[in-house]
């Protein structure tokens, strides 16, 4: 989650909302465009079991704090 909400915090998306303040939409977006993004300090991709390590941790996180709630 810290690599997420530091991702939000740099240029060019300069997001100083929390993370619980952001609608739902938009935060859809943020997370799609940074799991597209995120590269390792070599500047190689990350293996998708790491993304999806990543994924899972802001999944939970939101659904911790009840920003979303899956559709049954």
């Amino acid at each position: 989650m810290r690599h997420f909400q530091r991702w939000l915090s740099e240029p060019p998306r300069n997001e100083t909302r929390s993370v619980c303040d952001i609608m739902t939409t938009e935060l859809d977006n943020y997370i799609g465009s940074f799991l597209l993004s995120i590269r390792k300090a070599d500047g190689s991709e990350y293996e998708p079991d790491t993304l999806t390590s990543y994924h899972r941790g802001i999944d939970r996180f939101v659904k911790e704090i009840h920003i979303y709630t899956p559709k049954t």
